[in-house]
């Protein structure tokens, strides 16, 4: 994974048993000269992990071992100016290798290097000196083998790391050009082997897209003229996926087997160039994608929203209609059983911001300006909420200055109530005794917050020391019960950092205190089912038990320590869910860790999915969400505005044990997303937890 083309970025770290020791937190190494990366994994013969560090003088990377800081390897050939790395492990051993791409910039000449360890030191294992435009490693040729996907400013070619070419477009494609090329290789039969995709032409009326397989060699399994390939989806009967493609001449959509490249369904006049979009969600459970298409208004095109299924071997219309969308999700808020469509529409696109319910029969189930009497239709916001836990969503609504809760009945939706005294921010799950999730809203006339019972709308509990204007709320089960304890960060002057606990009489003060915070992160320092708070101070880090009390700080605990520039990272070199931090500065890189006892869990016991809180927060450029899981299986993790919009979405599988997430503040366009509040959501061990996390302007 590239350092400059930064996104969500998974470091996974299991647990493993660690021998116990007595004392307090101390330095175990210091770096000077040198600045933080990332954190590698194990790279080499020993336990630890291994980290990625970049010269002061001249950017340069290097190995450093975790447990000394010794240096391991210096790669003086590439920078953190002229190069991109990422790690991965490519022959299954455990260990990951390392690989550095320095593309031709000016004077600096192109170089591809892979280094593995081969029991004393790291060797090359792939060396190309190419002008690469894209570098990639895929398994194109069974389920196990990487090779490296080359793209040239007029070629494609897939090199073993061994070095052989096994295909080079500009020899095995007669009549090959290499104008526009672009890439979109997908595993089209899902059987854990790439088929390779090449688009040749791309953008353009003579656009042809080619679909190799590997046998004994590379073969073309199909070709398609006048089309260029976007993506995939699943919807129809067969087990590949259809490809997305748009059409070269006019940009409409159309999909295409995989297996086949045959045409299935044409979308001829819902153009990608008109701001057409096309989406894919199993809303019936039967394995195959619904499939959505859609064409806001613009200029003279009038819109359209069409949804299809397969059936029988064709695609049947669902249903169609021309009222404006421009969001839309799926929800549970009829029937746990069954999907509703939920649409909203923002100003100017119409006279007023509209919501609407329908069914995937198309029928408008419900329509909030002739549905909610008084509906302002001004700066909506909506947010599901399932109040008792039987798999169907209410609808908690922000409507200008009115907070609305809406429930479907049995019939019809009903609003049970509605208030002007507070404006809806988020939902907190498992927070107080009771089942029923809680609203986080904040005041209308001074903006302190306050948590609200979304079954009556009556106030639980109002923290008037905290405001939107100054602090922002976390939720951490930082006891392992089971329930959200409340933090609330109060920013500018006069700090105040509070935490609660709910108890059967009301929320109770964990502890507070007024010492100067610009933001905080959490972590197992002293074991894995201890969870103590970083704070970033000025000029400072520090490190608070969960009663309140300092048990580090780097100002007087740390010999040399200047606080400019301070940073934190937190890593875990030994691999045992107990996390050591660097302490940063304009003088040195310190490891620290804990010395004292601690009792180690082995892999995979202990609680369900943890939030371990995001890194720094607030944070100005990238953040890094922090997180355990029980048991391996597949996280998802969603990124939402202050709106309730997603802007980043991510799933993957992983392992067991405490990971780490790094985001680099972009949405799924790689847009940078505006200052302000941000919530995000992990899913995992069944069960979904949010956070918040605070983006700065620069």
């Amino acid at each position: 994974m590239s350092r400059t083309v930064l996104s969500l970025l998974f470091v996974s770290i299991l647990l493993a048993p660690r021998a116990a020791s007595a004392g307090a937190f101390a330095q175990v190494w210091s770096l000077s000269g040198w600045d933080f990366l990332q954190a590698l994994g194990n790279t080499d013969a020993d336990v630890q992990r291994e980290l990625l560090f970049a010269s002061k003088v001249d950017g340069h990377v290097a190995i450093v071992d975790g447990f000394s800081g010794g240096i391991e390897k210096e790669f003086p050939q590439f920078t953190i100016g002229n190069s991109q790395f990422f790690t991965l492990d490519v022959d299954g051993d455990g260990r990951t290798e390392l690989f550095f791409w320095r593309p031709a910039n000016g004077p600096v000449t192109p170089l591809t290097n892979g280094y593995r360890w081969n029991g004393s030191t790291y060797a090359t294992i792939y060396s190309q000196t190419g002008a690469f435009v894209e570098w990639s490693l895929v398994k194109l040729r069974d389920a196990v083998t990487y090779d490296a996907l080359e793209v040239t400013s007029n070629d494609v070619r897939v090199r073993s790391l061994a070095g052989t070419v096994l295909f080079q477009a500009s020899t095995a494609i007669a009549g090959w050009s290499g104008d526009a090329t672009q890439l979109v290789p997908l595993d089209i039969d899902d059987d854990g082997i790439v088929e390779l995709g090449i688009v040749e032409h791309a953008f353009t009326p003579a656009a042809r897209v080619r679909y190799f397989n590997y046998a004994s060699g590379f073969a073309q399994a199909w070709a398609v003229n006048g089309w260029q390939a976007q993506g995939a989806m699943n919807s129809d009967g067969d087990p590949q996926p259809e490809i997305i493609m748009i059409n070269a001449a006019d940009g409409h959509f159309g999909l295409f087997d995989g297996i086949t490249g045959a045409l299935e369904i044409d979308f001829s006049g819902i153009t990608f160039y008109n701001g057409g979009n096309i989406a894919g969600f199993d809303t019936d459970g039967d394995g195959a994608e619904e499939v959505f298409v859609w064409r806001p208004e613009d200029g003279p095109q009038t819109r359209i929203f069409n949804a299809y299924r397969w059936s029988f071997g064709n695609y049947l219309s669902l249903f169609s209609h021309t009222d404006p969308v421009d969001v839309f999700y799926l929800a549970h808020v009829r029937s746990a059983s069954q999907y509703d469509i939920i649409e909203q529409t923002q100003a100017p696109t119409t006279p007023l911001d509209e919501l609407r319910v329908r069914s995937l029969t198309g029928s408008v189930v419900f329509r909030a300006t002739t549905g909610i009497p008084g509906w302002s239709g001004t700066n909506v916001f909506a947010i599901q909420v399932d109040t008792n836990q039987d798999g169907i969503d209410e609808l908690a609504i922000q409507d200008n200055t009115t907070l609305r809760f809406l429930r479907y009945n049995g019939a019809a939706f009903v609003q049970p109530w509605s208030t002007g005294a507070w404006s809806l921010q988020a939902t907190f799950a498992n927070i107080d005794g009771d089942a029923s999730p809680e609203l986080f809203t904040t005041a209308a006339g001074d903006h302190h917050y306050a948590l609200l019972d979304p079954v009556s709308g009556g106030v639980e509990q109002e923290f008037p020391a905290f405001t939107s204007d100054n602090g922002y709320l976390t939720g951490l089960d930082t006891d392992g019960d089971g329930r959200l304890e409340l933090y609330f960060d109060q920013y500018n002057t006069p700090y105040q950092f509070t935490g609660y606990d709910w108890t059967p009489s009301g929320y109770a003060t964990l502890f507070s205190h007024n010492d100067p915070i610009e933001g905080f992160g959490n972590g197992h320092f002293r074991g894995p089912s201890t969870v103590d708070f970083m704070e970033f101070a000025p000029n400072d880090l520090r490190l608070r038990n969960l009663s309140g009390s300092v048990i580090f700080r780097a100002s007087t605990d740390l010999a040399g320590w200047t606080g400019v520039n301070r940073d934190m990272q937190v890593v875990d070199v030994a691999g045992n869910g107990v996390n050591q931090f660097l302490a940063i500065d304009n003088g040195a890189a310190r490891l620290v860790q804990y010395t004292g006892t601690t009792s180690v869990a082995g892999g995979g016991e202990g609680r369900g999915l943890q939030l371990l809180g995001s890194m720094p927060n607030p944070f100005r450029t990238a953040t890094t969400f922090r997180f355990s899981t029980r048991s391996a299986g597949k996280v998802g993790i969603r990124v939402f505005d202050a709106a309730g919009r997603m802007v980043k979405r991510l799933e993957e599988a992983m392992t067991a044990g405490t990971h780490e997430v790094r985001w680099d503040g972009r949405d799924e366009n790689g847009r940078t997303v505006p200052s302000g509040m941000l919530f995000y959501e992990v899913s995992a061990d069944g069960t979904r937890q949010s956070g918040r996390v605070m983006r700065l302007g620069r």
